[in-house]
């Protein structure tokens, strides 16, 4: 059943990105005398094609194919990109990885102090004060290696959902997923990471 309603979210983000007008079935049981206070010369019709509630939804979606595979390893989604990112780019300050993954640094803080727990990263060493640099540890590298079959079978899935669906229409498709260059950039350790 969730299966279904993943694809499904997926599918109407494609439709929402290629015609607006297809995504209203995201909002098709809301009616103008749900939104109580709202004037009523106001025509809120082109909020039942919210780009924003479309991504939103294929986003958490595609997020739960993730979490699936990774969660007999142990691992969330975000905690194993953590882990992914300090294995390819090494040491690197709390901020800066935040900034990397897209993720807010009370998020990140959060995530690390679990992995710490569990002795897949570690503070790292910095002579700037202000700096708390996240090291991977050997156990956080080999749990990494223990989940990437996982991950990269949730990654085969989520492209075969998003080619099923018209993938060409997101930036996804070609590795652009709203991620700045510079960060896909250090995460494959070919940009300037700013050193």
């Amino acid at each position: 059943m969730r299966r279904n309603a993943d694809n499904a979210a997926i599918s109407l983000l494609t439709c929402a990105v290629r015609d607006a007008g297809l995504a209203s079935r995201l909002t098709g049981g809301i009616g103008a005398g749900t939104l109580n206070g709202v004037d009523a010369a106001t025509d809120l019709a082109a909020c039942k094609a919210c780009y924003c509630l479309a991504a939103r939804g294929a986003a958490r979606a595609i997020t739960r194919v993730y979490e699936a595979g990774l969660r007999p390893h142990g691992l969330r989604a975000t905690q194993f990109s953590i882990l992914a990112a300090l294995a390819l780019k090494g040491t690197t300050p709390v901020s800066e990885l935040a900034e990397l993954l897209v993720l807010e640094r009370t998020t990140l803080s959060r995530s690390a102090v679990l992995l710490e727990r569990n002795g897949w990263l570690k503070q790292g060493l910095s002579e700037d004060a202000r700096e708390h640099p996240l090291e991977l540890t050997p156990a956080g590298r080999g749990k990494l290696e223990e989940a990437f079959p996982a991950w990269q079978a949730a990654q085969d899935r989520v492209g075969r959902m998003l080619a099923e669906d018209s993938a060409e229409n997101f930036a996804i498709r070609n590795g652009r997923s709203g991620v700045r260059k510079e960060s896909r950039e250090a995460l494959a350790g070919t940009g300037d990471s700013g050193a």
